[in-house]
């Protein structure tokens, strides 16, 4: 599952995956706990600046959905 307000990223990152993967993806934090609630995922692969709900808290909510799931971050250097 992918999680980016950006469209740009977003689609990058399909272009890079989707060969491979069976994707999801999100636009903001609400969405992406959403979507885990109905159809769960392995990885999250998150933003960490959304409007909303920022990435800190969208990773918190996702635990609580799924405590096993995957949770990827940019990284911030």
């Amino acid at each position: 599952m992918i999680c980016d307000d950006e469209e740009g990223v977003r689609e990058s990152l399909r272009l890079i995956l989707a060969k491979n993967y069976n994707l999801s993806f999100a636009s903001n934090g609400n969405k992406v706990i959403d979507l885990m609630s109905k159809s769960g995922a392995d990885i999250v692969i998150r933003d960490i600046k959304m409007p909303r709900m920022d990435g800190v808290e969208t990773m918190r909510r996702l635990r609580q959905i799924s405590p096993r799931v995957k949770i990827l971050s940019p990284s911030l250097s």
